[in-house]
């Protein structure tokens, strides 16, 4: 039953399912390594939203040689009305900050009970997925985990987590819809970026954030055909 921007598919998929598809709408989005740490639980609880960086300031403060910047955001709520201003302090990748200027577009989640809380998703607007897309993802990806999961189909490699974008749909109760871009690192070298769309265990989420080393399968035949590794969880 879809309720609250959730829906629950057959008892056969779990809610530890580690789906990979083909997003229609992942070009809208590119992958942006930067999350607020103390304002992860907006993930689950938040407000999905439009916003519009207004200022980036930089406090003079380093951290791993990497710059803390306040950011300052205007951000529309979903159900219209005004945007409102909302700021967030956070360690920016220096090769984040051309992405930050003043007008760029943003995905992300705010707090509807105290909006100076948000926490930024992704670059782009957010993308807009269907019941029937998102139902379509959890049952295709449930056969690529299965197929990847026999002997001899995949390799099992370690991944660096680059960024995690959730698409504001929760399946199977609090577990969120997210296009999850990683770093696989080949055993034998030579690095690729790769997209996972998947559902995620609301538990687990902090294990998928961006900076996070995860292990994936990938197909022998087709390395950009990648899901989680759950027995390396």
């Amino acid at each position: 039953m879809w309720n609250n921007s959730s829906f629950s598919v057959n008892d056969t998929v779990s809610p530890m399912l580690r789906i990979i598809a083909i997003l229609i709408l992942a070009s809208v989005i590119t992958a942006c390594s930067f999350m607020n740490p103390p304002n992860q639980y907006l993930l689950t609880e938040g407000v999905r939203a439009r916003a519009a960086v207004t200022s980036l300031e930089q406090t003079g403060t380093f951290i791993n040689h990497q710059p803390e910047c306040d950011i300052g955001l205007s951000i529309q709520p979903p159900e219209g009305g005004e945007p409102f201003p909302s700021s967030i302090r956070r360690v920016v990748l220096l090769t984040d900050i051309p992405k930050l200027q003043p007008g760029t577009v943003l995905t992300v989640f705010y707090d509807a009970r105290d909006r100076s809380k948000a926490l930024i998703v992704g670059i782009g607007e957010p993308p807009s997925v269907s019941k029937e897309q998102a139902q379509a993802m959890a049952l295709a990806g449930q056969d690529l985990l299965r197929e990847l999961s026999a002997p001899g189909v995949a390799d099992s490699y370690a991944a660096v987590v680059l960024a995690f974008e959730p698409l504001g749909i929760h399946i199977n109760g609090d577990n969120p819809l997210a296009v999850m871009t990683v770093k696989v690192l080949p055993a034998g070298g030579g690095s690729y970026d790769a997209k996972i769309t998947a559902v995620f265990g609301q538990s687990n989420l902090p294990k998928y954030q961006p900076g996070r080393e995860i292990y994936v399968l990938v197909d022998k035949k087709n390395p950009q055909r990648v899901t989680v590794d759950r027995a390396r969880m």
